[in-house]
This record gives C-alpha cells, sequence and structure tokens, in this order.
C-alpha cells in the first residue's frame, strides 16, 4: 500500500485493496476528494487520502456526511489503471490534478432525485440490486451517498437515502 508523499500513515486499521479483501460498505464522517464535498464557498474539502483509500478498495457503497450542502449521491465507474495508480507515490497536489484520469470514460454520474417520490416514500431510493435497470458492478464501480439529513442552518430538510443491494450471504462459521 502506498501513501501519498508527505502524509505519515497512523491507520490501525487501513482500508484494504480490493483484491484482498472486497468491500460490501464503506462509511466515514466525511467525503472523499473533489465528491459530493463542496461546500456553499465552492470549495472541495474532501479527504485525499479517502479518495485514494476508495479507489483502491472501491467498495460497493461509500456513505458519508459532514459536507451538509453537497447531499446527494454520485455513481463512479473505475477505470482499468486504477490499482497502478494506486500503488505509485504521488504528492497531495499532483494527486488532486489527476486523480479524475481514473474514472472510465462512464465516469461520475449523479443520481437524479425525485421530490416527490421521497417525499411520499420518506425517502430517495436508489436500486443497485441485480433486479434494477442497471445493477452495480462490483469492484468496477461505488456508489457514493452523502446522507447529511441538515442543511448548513442545522435544519432537518434532506431526504434520507434508502439503497437496494444484494449483499453475499454471511459464513457464520468464520
Amino acid at each position: 500500500m502506498c501513501t501519498l508523499i508527505g502524509a505519515k500513515d497512523i491507520a490501525q486499521n487501513p482500508v484494504p485493496a480490493f483484491a484482498d479483501k472486497p468491500i460490501d460498505i464503506m462509511m466515514t464522517h466525511g467525503p472523499p476528494y473533489a465528491n459530493l464535498d463542496r461546500t456553499v464557498r465552492g470549495d472541495l474539502v474532501g479527504c485525499p487520502h479517502l479518495l485514494r483509500a476508495l479507489m483502491r478498495s472501491r467498495p460497493l457503497i461509500h456513505c458519508f456526511g459532514h459536507i451538509h450542502e453537497a447531499w446527494g449521491a454520485e455513481r463512479v465507474t473505475w477505470g482499468p489503471t486504477v490499482d497502478q495508480v494506486c500503488a505509485k507515490s504521488t504528492t497531495i497536489k499532483e494527486f488532486k490534478k489527476t486523480w479524475g484520469d481514473e474514472i472510465a470514460e462512464d465516469g461520475i454520474t449523479r443520481v437524479a432525485t425525485n421530490v416527490e417520490s421521497a417525499a411520499e416514500k420518506h425517502c430517495v431510493e436508489v436500486d443497485l440490486s441485480s433486479k434494477a435497470r442497471r445493477p452495480i458492478q462490483r469492484g468496477h464501480e461505488t456508489l457514493l451517498v452523502n446522507a447529511a439529513i441538515m442543511n448548513v442552518a442545522y435544519e432537518p430538510v434532506n431526504a434520507p437515502w434508502l439503497v437496494v443491494v444484494d449483499l453475499p450471504v454471511a459464513d457464520v462459521r468464520a
């Protein structure tokens, strides 16, 4: 595992690489850099180290909050060279400039939200299951969800998310 130059790895339990141990759902307090992290001032305040961990692990779903005004969801399609990029040493400044090159042609797609449906169901529903029109592809795609319910004035105005996804049955013997 390679960290960004100038960073000290202090994680007691670092996020594993996809090839080592696939992750179904990753939850963090804040967002990764440049993904649902734009403030009202227009600044991208997410963590580049978390983005690199996300690129390395490629979970089915990454859920976070913290940046209230960036509520929403995006579907990321990872490029074929994402593993090589994560293994390469680079500075934070260079990584911030080039990380988007490793997103596939499909890139990052904002998940559309239906306000009427969200009001009726009391949530925004996203179906990624095998029954969906476009099921999520493990290791190739990640759904990013900024699930901040509050707005910047700490008023609960954003709908919660309901994500339907197929998960493997746990081996209770393990």
